[in-house]
C-alpha cells in the first residue's frame, strides 16, 4: 500500500521540486544587483536606440532604482543581523 501512494503522489511531488526552483531562481534574479545593473543598461540603450519613449525610461528607471536601493538596505541590514565572529 505504501508503495503504491508514492507511486500516485510522484508527479505531485515532481511539481512542488519544480515550482521550489522556479521561486529559488526568481528569488534570487529580484535580489541580485548584477540582474538589475544589468536591466538598467538595457533600458537606457532601449532608450538610446529609441525603443522606449522618455516617459516610459523614466518609469522604468525610477523601478529599477529603487529595487536596487531596496536590495542594498537588505543586504545591509542583513549584515547588521549578522552576529559577528
Amino acid at each position: 500500500m505504501l508503495l503504491f501512494d508514492d507511486l500516485a503522489m510522484a508527479p505531485l511531488w515532481g511539481v512542488v521540486k519544480i515550482l521550489r526552483h522556479v521561486y529559488e531562481h526568481a528569488a534570487k534574479e529580484l535580489t541580485d544587483e548584477d540582474t538589475v545593473r544589468r536591466q538598467l543598461v538595457e533600458l537606457r540603450l532601449q532608450y538610446e536606440m529609441d525603443e522606449v519613449d522618455e516617459q516610459t525610461y523614466t518609469e522604468l528607471e525610477a523601478d529599477l532604482v529603487a529595487r536596487l536601493r531596496e536590495i542594498r538596505l537588505a543586504k545591509l541590514a542583513e549584515l547588521e543581523d549578522a552576529p559577528d565572529e
